[in-house]
């Protein structure tokens, strides 16, 4: 125990579910952790391997194996509960703080505490108990059970921390047992049952007896979470903002990812409501040539082709090897139909093809850009419309410090500039018009350009009209607007007003 606890506090968790299935939130998975962990069932030290994200570690032994001695790692995969789980051995200043967050984000864990920590500080179990938590036997002495045959000796342990807990605290101790150090054997196992005790390892956990060798907060997170941009830091940034007072946060979505599915997807949605966000922005992944992306669209074709996976080249093969494909067309349309249903039924207005908003919510800078309204783009990078032209600021802080007072006064930090021209305002009113639920006015085209929308597209309208993507309103101002089955089309109707 001396040598494994110094810190005192050893952080683990058990899944129910890895807790980001099917939790996919616009930039998503990358990387898949490789790690593999191989130790014997019989006697040994608890082990596990990684496969790919978003699915359950495997333990060197698996649920079933464990289940026949009441133990476990993981729960129920149909679930997304996320158990944690902290031993305790020395106190080192590191429990109350933990207790501290807990209690903020009322979130329950459980505690194995050992003899030692019971007679150093009392008054923290006693605390545990008080707030909540669930404590459970990680034994008196910490010592390797895997080494005591005896049934007795076993039982000791188990015994006399037990009874030390009863005392501190005049709780029970709960009939939970995690072996120390994760060592343990099959016959170890059977003892706990036999004591009455359920034994529990865990599916992630760090060595943090090394104090000088902690990871930060952000490899925790990415451990945890496998993502740049991790589920945890989404859900810790949106908290942040509503309790230092922001009333009207978006949130950004993406579909048809690699390896999604539509039940993850509806997941997905259910839980970003659940937020209750003034704004969804949910659009569906467009693959770009060049990008890594872009080969996840090139093995569903080869898919397509061979049959399967095996009945691929070889050269293919290793090509695809560590690729997840994507979504077929049908399952991407049927999330895009899912999205519509499900955020309608909570309120969701939608105003435009990708986004919805609450009532009163709608994005008044993604409007203007819609509508052709000019607007003035600050700092490194931004872009801008002003004056009939487009341009840049240099993304390039050296060349911008170079820059004199005189000569930002006379814009030579913009660079890219493009006056865009009469034709390409017209259509641009088109096609990013027709991105509105609402549509384009007739009457404001006209004012705009001098010349009225059927003498200019009449024939495209026309066409679109019979084919169902396109319908026209007789209100005061007449407007020109997508249809359902035309929103569900957009690329390919807004395509026909360009030239």
């Amino acid at each position: 125990m001396q040598q494994n606890c110094k810190k005192g506090l050893c952080l683990a968790f058990l899944f129910s579910a890895m807790f980001l299935t099917g939790w996919e939130i616009a930039g998503m998975r990358s990387r898949q952790t490789k790690e593999t962990a191989a130790v014997a069932y019989e006697a040994g030290n608890w082990g596990l391997g990684f496969g790919a994200e978003g699915t359950q570690p495997t333990g060197n032994a698996t649920s079933a194996e464990l289940a026949q001695y009441d133990a476990h790692y993981v729960g129920d995969p149909s679930g997304k509960v996320l158990y944690l789980t902290f031993d305790c051995g020395y106190e080192n200043g590191n429990t109350e703080p933990i207790l501290d967050a807990l209690k903020k984000h009322q979130a329950p864990a459980t505690f194995f505490v050992v003899g030692h920590f019971l007679e150093s500080a009392p008054e923290i179990a006693k605390r545990m108990v008080a707030e909540g938590h669930t404590v459970g036997n990680h034994t008196y002495h910490h010592p390797d059970m895997s080494s005591i045959a005896d049934l007795t000796a076993f039982q000791k342990e188990m015994d006399d921390n037990a009874a030390l807990f009863s005392e501190v605290t005049g709780q029970k101790m709960a009939n939970y047992y995690r072996p120390p150090q994760g060592k343990y054997s099959t016959q170890n196992l059977q003892m706990a049952k036999d004591l009455g005790y359920q034994t529990f390892f865990w599916s992630l956990a760090y060595v943090d007896w090394y104090q000088d060798n902690q990871p930060s907060k952000e490899e925790a997170f990415e451990k945890l979470l496998g993502r740049i941009h991790t589920w945890a830091e989404f859900l810790e940034s949106f908290t942040l903002a509503r309790e230092c007072g922001f009333a009207n946060l978006n949130i950004d979505l993406m579909s048809a990812l690699p390896g999604q599915s539509e039940e993850s997807w509806q997941e997905t949605l259910r839980f970003v409501c659940s937020l209750e966000p003034e704004h969804i922005s949910a659009y569906s992944l467009i693959v770009e040539e060049g990008t890594p992306l872009y080969e996840y669209g090139e093995m569903c074709a080869d898919l397509e082709k061979y049959g399967d996976y095996a009945s691929m080249p070889k050269r293919l093969q290793t090509k695809y090897e560590d690729c997840k494909c994507l979504p077929d067309e049908e399952t991407d349309r049927n999330m895009y139909h899912h999205t519509k249903t499900t955020l309608a039924k909570r309120g969701y207005e939608r105003y435009e093809i990708s986004n919805y908003a609450r009532p009163g919510y709608a994005c008044r800078h993604n409007i203007g850009y819609w509508t052709g309204v000019e607007y003035l783009g600050l700092g490194l990078g931004a872009s801008s419309l002003a004056g009939g032209k487009r341009f840049q600021v240099t993304a390039d802080l050296n060349r911008y410090l170079t820059f004199t007072k005189e000569e930002l006064a006379a814009g030579a930090q913009y660079e890219e500039i493009h006056e865009v021209s009469r034709q390409e305002r017209m259509e641009e009113f088109m096609f990013l018009g027709l991105r509105l639920t609402g549509g384009v006015c007739t009457a404001e085209f006209e004012r705009r350009f001098g010349v009225t929308m059927e003498a200019v597209y009449g024939e495209v309208i026309e066409r679109l009209l019979k084919e169902g993507l396109l319908e026209a309103s007789a209100q005061t101002d007449s407007h020109i607007r997508l249809t359902e089955y035309g929103l569900d089309v957009s690329t390919y109707a807004l395509a026909e007003f360009l030239q």
